[in-house]
């Protein structure tokens, strides 16, 4: 319910305030009600303490993210850009290097801290590398 408020939201009320600074408070405000109304119902919802109705077989699991590739790769050919696959790719390294890391390294402080100053140093060569180039585009125009 609040996916379908937050769609007649962007497409019917969004458009009237979009040059105005009212809209990016109406579109926070919206934003925020709909964020809130799904961690109401997950919390609802963990109290209850439902059982599963189905539970996918691994044979399942591995055509669920056959599907799902499928689609992300379709939508970045059709948009003609790559982040549909990045972020997934991006969302999904934590949970595929898991399961190659062995359990004591996830209770040993340093193995921890070398993880965090690898991905720190990483990002700040990548954000490096990324304006170097928007420099060196805007000096050829």
């Amino acid at each position: 319910m609040s996916i379908l408020i937050y769609g007649l939201f962007l497409f019917k009320v969004l458009p009237k305030f979009f040059h105005s600074k009212w809209g990016y408070v109406i579109f926070s405000g919206v934003s925020i009600a709909v964020t809130g109304l799904i961690v109401v119902f997950l919390l609802w919802y963990k109290a209850q303490e439902f059982e599963p109705s189905f539970v996918a077989s691994p044979a399942q699991n591995n055509w669920i993210i056959v599907l799902c590739a499928v689609i992300f790769i379709g939508a970045a050919l059709y948009t003609k850009t790559w982040f549909t696959v990045l972020i997934p790719l991006f969302i999904s390294i934590g949970p595929i290097a898991n399961r190659f890391i062995p359990e004591e390294t996830h209770n040993d402080s340093l193995y921890i801290t070398i993880t965090i100053l690898t991905f720190l140093l990483a990002s700040a060569v990548l954000i490096a590398i990324f304006f170097y180039q928007r420099k060196k585009e805007q000096r050829e125009i």
